[in-house]
């Protein structure tokens, strides 16, 4: 399990008997966010790693669990 991983695993602090729930989302939840070109914050170097775990936590079951992606969001300058 890599550096990323691990972090999600332990950002989502699952109690031992649900390890490997933990482990699958934090599979999932890496594989969405980090491949290179993806534009997510799992990528960026500026923030530290357990801030750009939880960020991708969030922001993938925002993905998983609402309408987030058919969502007309109003781009207002300012």
């Amino acid at each position: 399990m890599g550096d990323f991983q691990q972090a999600v695993v332990d950002f989502l602090d699952f109690h031992s008997v649900h390890a490997d729930l933990a482990t699958r989302l934090a599979q999932a939840i890496t594989e969405h966010a980090t491949p290179v070109g993806s534009g997510t914050v799992a990528r960026t170097r500026r923030i530290p790693l357990e801030r750009r775990a939880e960020s991708a936590v969030i922001a993938w079951l925002r993905h998983q669990t609402t309408a987030y992606d058919e969502m007309k969001i109003a781009r207002i300058k300012g």
